[in-house]
């Protein structure tokens, strides 16, 4: 390749960068917007659709007849809906506490601490809090293996509960039930409470079933 096709080709791509960046910033704007003009329960309601819609698409693919690449994918669509779901919470919570953090820091594993806080105040049982500490540090390392391809994982059906057990109790200590279709609140609530076979992942200690009592 000769110096002047790297140029333009370098050229391209940067460009393409920066109008991604600019994508970013402007749906960032559209937040700002409408967290001036809505009030919480509004917010709330405009940012589930696609949380919800990850649920949907896992329900299909679980469906299905499961493969080794359909493993992979059961752990990616849950781990994003899962860091979908944080994410509204913290955003409609406190949008601006969210917002004025960098882009970088809004990772599930940056965000993990904002969302325990808040969790805090809702559940005062600190055995409840230790638990979801743990199943979001396994979250985080099962999304960063099998994102980067799973060498040395192998996929086990006793995640889902723990993903959807997790989902259930957040949505729960933060009352947004409301703001999910009938369908899908009745889906997650269904898997979260789905008992599995062979030991528990974490010693039996269920998230969802607790706040309920």
């Amino acid at each position: 390749m000769n110096k002047q096709n790297y140029i333009k080709i370098k050229g391209n791509v940067e460009n393409r960068l920066k109008e991604i960046r600019k994508f970013s910033l402007k749906k960032e704007c559209m937040v700002l917007s409408k967290i001036n003009d809505q009030n919480k329960s509004e917010q709330s309601r405009n940012l589930f659709p696609m949380y919800q819609q990850l649920i949907k698409d896992y329900k299909e693919l679980s469906s299905k007849s499961s493969s080794g690449l359909e493993d992979i994918s059961h752990i990616i669509i849950l781990s994003s809906a899962c860091e979908g779901l944080i994410k509204i919470v913290l955003l409609t919570d406190d949008p601006y506490d969210y917002l004025d953090a960098e882009q970088r820091d809004r990772t599930l594993g940056k965000l993990k601490k904002k969302l325990i806080n808040k969790l805090r105040e809702k559940d005062k049982n600190n055995d409840n809090i230790l638990v979801v500490e743990k199943v979001l540090d396994l979250i985080i390392d099962l999304r960063n293996k099998f994102v980067h391809f799973p060498i040395y994982y192998e996929y086990d059906y006793r995640f889902e509960r723990l993903y959807f057990n997790l989902m259930a109790y957040i949505i729960e200590a933060f009352g947004y039930w409301n703001e999910i279709d009938e369908e899908v609140a009745r889906y997650i609530k269904e898997k979260a409470k789905q008992k599995v076979n062979g030991i528990d992942l974490l010693d039996g200690v269920v998230l969802y079933e607790q706040i309920k009592k």
